[in-house]
């Protein structure tokens, strides 16, 4: 009988399906519903939560059973379990004080006596395996699935979950928080949300070609590449030393003729004898009948005579033919990126050309008045047009054919004419300004007469006015007019686009964790990409502060971040010493 006296929700599921991370998003949503909670974790192995040269770690080696470090901020205690026992979920939660904490949020204890989420993934194809438990309320899932009864929530969606929680579990009316006052209206979409969207109307291009390896920097493999050959073709060497038989090797250590080199590019030709041993450099081929590769540091050398001591280990330094890649099994699959190290290795294959899918026609535009060309002296009310530059940048991959289409005036027929002679010769096209709901804002109109519109406002900051259709056979985005709501609704929705019609593999933007240095100002309602500046402290540990205003025109602010500061729809102001999520621009910072 369990003698849990808090209410408690348990969170199963298999490594790497995320359940930590949708902790961090589901604690400040219940949070956010008045809810005090604490979280127990379940380790399967032995961990350190202080740091050696700490006194709380110096206390503990010396033998400590029990340390309790307190401060007025926190207090902490790390008790050792002499007997090894596994933890029982309701001995830990009866740490706690029922009179500060309503709900305990547990991750793992799959057999403990409390109502239980379970958490499923379809990428990661594990099956559900606790639906059947008489303590499991619900299953969340990243997609739909039919549970004959059973509650699926999104996986997805943290405030979704933690109402059902505190709706089911805790008996809390169904309403919306009080602090959710300032959410924008109904109607907008996720980024989530586009994104399937997208996926749902965009068909990946079917036109493939030939080309050279040396030119296929950036295209996409539009079958999978089979190697001809074992890599490496034969035995090769892994470091500069003598080559022997391990059968002459004696507890003594013996004495070895030197019968000859074999050096990359120039194998020894003949067989290798047994004592004898051969000079062999990396890389190099090693002969037929040696099985061991010796250091050359190791050996005593006496003119033709090489002594190997009797404790060198044998067997070994030897790159077995095939070990990276055996003839007929797949280099790459379809749908691959090429990278430069991808080239390296279907090079070493032999592989002179592939096939990939053709390159993405893609034009861009600029939309606006005010807008003029960056070398023309500007009017009162002019601006120079700086987005095409941006777009141009951001399009700057090999596996693109990009036109500039230049800028086009606030008319709506110039609009619509240059709309429709480029829609036919291009997959792509890209406006910049026009999305909004304006009095000169026409893109959308033009659309919805002359193809179809999919969506065209989004729950993201910046970036809520976005069009996505197509006319005439081209996919069409309507960027907003603003410098950082260009780049932000490029990254985030246009460049997966680009990459769904390619036919490559799809990728995530890499998130991490890492500590605020800065206060930073949000509302409910949108998730917002503020800019940050991403750096490594001198312990390793993450830091980000705000890179300034987080205004959608100050491109000085943009040029300045290492990264965006990615905050959640539910998510309101940040103090300085909280945990964020950061998108680094790039894997150096």
């Amino acid at each position: 009988m369990s003698s849990i006296n808090i209410p408690a929700i348990c969170f199963i599921a298999a490594s790497g399906t995320g359940k930590t991370s949708l902790l961090e998003q589901l604690i400040p949503a219940l949070q956010k519903r008045g809810l005090r909670v604490a979280a127990i974790k379940r380790s399967h192995h032995d961990f350190e939560i202080d740091q050696p040269g700490k006194d709380s770690f110096r206390l503990r080696a010396a033998g400590a059973k029990a340390v309790i470090i307190a401060s007025k901020y926190r207090k902490a205690a790390i008790f050792e379990s002499a007997d090894k026992a596994e933890p029982e979920l309701d001995s830990l939660i009866a740490l706690l004080d029922a009179k500060t904490i309503d709900l305990v949020v547990v991750e793992g204890f799959k057999h403990a006596p409390i109502p239980k989420i379970e958490l499923h993934r379809k990428a990661l194809e594990n099956p559900l395996l606790h639906i059947k438990d008489p303590y499991t309320v619900a299953v969340a899932s990243d997609v739909a699935l039919d549970l004959a009864g059973l509650p699926c929530l999104d996986l997805n969606n943290a405030p979704a979950i933690a109402e059902f929680i505190a709706t089911t579990l805790l008996n809390q009316p169904v309403e919306p928080p009080a602090d959710l006052c300032s959410i924008e209206p109904q109607g907008l979409l996720t980024l989530e949300q586009a994104l399937a969207h997208i996926k749902t109307a965009v068909q990946p291009v079917r036109q493939t070609r030939q080309i050279p390896l040396a030119s296929a920097l950036d295209r996409v493999l539009a079958e999978p590449v089979i190697s001809g050959l074992n890599l490496p073709q034969d035995r090769q060497s892994a470091m500069d030393g003598y080559a022997f038989m391990a059968s002459d090797l004696t507890p003594a250590g013996v004495d070895l003729i030197l019968a000859g080199t074999s050096s990359a590019g120039h194998p020894y030709a003949d067989l290798l004898k047994s004592g004898q041993c051969i000079r062999i450099m990396t890389g190099a081929v090693v002969p037929e009948h040696a099985d061991s590769v010796v250091m050359q540091e190791q050996v005593g050398i006496n003119g033709k005579h090489i002594h190997i001591p009797g404790t060198v280990k044998t067997l070994n330094n030897i790159r077995q033919s095939g070990e990276d890649i055996k003839r007929d099994e797949i280099l790459l699959n379809a749908g691959k990126q090429l990278t430069a190290c991808d080239l390296g290795l279907l090079a070493s294959a032999g592989v002179a050309e592939i096939t990939v899918t053709r390159k993405l026609k893609i034009g861009f535009f600029s939309t606006g008045d005010e807008l003029r060309p960056v070398a023309t002296e500007l009017a009162t009310g002019q601006i120079h047009d700086s987005n095409r530059y941006i777009l141009g940048g951001l399009l700057a991959e090999s596996c693109h054919e990009v036109n500039d289409l230049g800028i086009v005036p606030d008319n709506p027929k110039t609009l619509e004419q240059h709309l429709l002679a480029a829609a036919g010769n291009h997959d792509v096209l890209i406006s910049t300004g026009g999305a909004s709901v304006g009095d000169a804002d026409f893109v959308h109109e033009i659309l919805s007469n002359h193809g179809t519109t999919q969506f065209w406002k989004l729950a993201i900051k910046p970036g809520k006015p976005l069009v996505f259709g197509s006319i005439k056979g081209s996919y069409f985005f309507g960027l907003p007019g603003n410098p950082l709501a260009v780049i932000t609704t490029f990254q985030q929705l246009v460049k997966p686009a680009l990459k769904m019609l390619m036919g490559a593999a799809e990728l995530k933007p890499l998130r991490i964790r890492a500590t605020c240095t800065s206060d930073l100002k949000k509302s409910p309602g949108r998730r917002e990409f503020q800019r940050g500046i991403l750096h490594q402290d001198e312990n390793g540990e993450l830091r980000v502060a705000s890179a300034g205003k987080q205004e959608s025109h100050l491109l000085t602010v943009m040029s300045r971040a290492n990264c965006y500061i990615v905050l959640a729809e539910e998510c309101g102001p940040v103090t300085a010493g909280e945990q964020v999520w950061v998108e680094p621009f790039d894997t150096r910072i």
